[in-house]
């Protein structure tokens, strides 16, 4: 199991993260949506909020210009865009695409973690 630890949130588990990750983005071609997928949300929220803190360090470290910033600084943005604009919908399959966008920025959160993946 592979962590790293940030300040006021304790280790992350980037196995587990994986896990739900691949559980978030699976949930997209299922109709209709799993009933547990609900519960799945804030898990993806708290992912979220850990993984972004991380990148946004990482981001103010690595060079101005650097493609490694662009990168960091592009999945941040697209982050807080899918933060910002929230499920389009009360259904269940509007809460599923809403699920399933989480998964996807953790997923691009996760590449700009060093070591969250091999």
């Amino acid at each position: 199991m592979t962590t790293s630890s940030t300040p006021a949130t304790g280790p992350i588990d980037f196995t587990q993260v994986e896990s739900d990750v691949d559980r978030a983005l699976s949930w997209r071609t299922v109709t209709p949506p799993f009933p547990g997928m609900t519960g799945l949300e804030p898990v993806l929220l708290r992912h979220i909020s850990q993984l972004l803190r991380l990148v946004e360090q990482r981001a103010d470290e690595l060079p101005r210009h650097s493609v490694g910033r662009a990168l960091c600084d592009s999945a941040a943005n697209r982050t807080h865009e899918v933060l910002a604009a929230g499920p389009c919908g009360t259904t269940d399959q509007a809460r599923a695409d809403y699920v399933y966008d989480l998964g996807r920025v953790c997923s691009r959160l996760l590449d700009n973690v060093p070591g969250a993946r091999p």
